[in-house]
């Protein structure tokens, strides 16, 4: 078991929402797809490449606000599938939530970074750009942040209930629970909100919702197999946590 989850179930394991947990974990390792191989493989990380492929060894120049340009928002966009249902005009990168949300998780995963107003690849980036396997094990061991942190707790647990979740269903206020109980909180002592639950959820989906092809609507944001496959491996598989 990944030591975050450990985390997040030890404390409280005794408890109704720790063994919720323990069962949503369970049902996961039984239930969860295998991981993709071959062309699905390739397929499950297509969007992921299709981005570092653009951004190429070359780079691209960002806008003076470092946004990516419209002509560069436009490519990216063709090869998001959280884009298939977006009838908005595809100009500005920072009014394109998908494309937005998604160069910002290629960023936080350490694919591709900003540098002297342009957007280039990291050595994992180039590393991972022609090797779909190597690309999954990144967004495997990236998916969660690796800092015993409130964003790694609550993300292990948001993710946790979104792969085993029937449907796109998240109880964002039974999460708030769970890590209100687990001892995080706001100052003065104030519980973990839905809203807290939200913005971790929000930064989770940037990625799995590009994992895979498109599962659902714009109102029904379904995951697709592969990502729940994705969530399998990140929290079954132990990542040394850092601190």
């Amino acid at each position: 078991m990944d030591p975050r989850l450990a985390g997040a179930i030890g404390p409280i394991a005794a408890e109704p929402a720790g063994q919720d947990l323990m069962e949503r974990l369970r049902s996961l390792v039984e239930t969860a797809p295998a991981s993709p191989t071959g062309e699905h493989l390739a397929e499950a990380v297509a969007a992921y490449r299709h981005l570092l492929d653009h951004v190429g060894d070359q780079g691209l120049p960002l806008t003076s606000a470092n946004y990516l340009k419209p002509a560069d928002v436009r490519v990216v966009a063709e090869g998001l599938p959280s884009m298939t249902e977006w009838i908005f005009p595809i100009t500005r990168e920072v009014n394109v939530h998908p494309v937005h949300g998604f160069r910002v998780s290629a960023e936080r995963l350490g694919l591709i970074r900003r540098r002297q107003g342009s957007l280039t690849l990291t050595r994992a980036g180039r590393s991972a750009r022609s090797d779909p396997r190597a690309l999954w094990e990144h967004l495997r061991q990236r998916l969660l942040p690796s800092t015993p942190t409130f964003d790694a707790t609550a993300g292990t647990i948001v993710a946790l209930h979104q792969a085993t979740a029937p449907g796109s269903t998240l109880d964002t206020q039974d999460i708030a629970h769970t890590l209100t109980s687990l001892g995080w909180s706001h100052a003065g002592g104030h519980p973990v909100l839905k809203d807290d639950v939200i913005a971790v959820r929000n930064v989770l989906w940037d990625c799995i919702g590009n994992i895979g092809a498109w599962a659902g609507t714009t109102w029904d944001q379904r995951l697709s197999r592969e990502a729940v496959a994705l969530i399998r491996d990140a929290l079954v598989t132990q990542v040394p946590l850092e601190g």
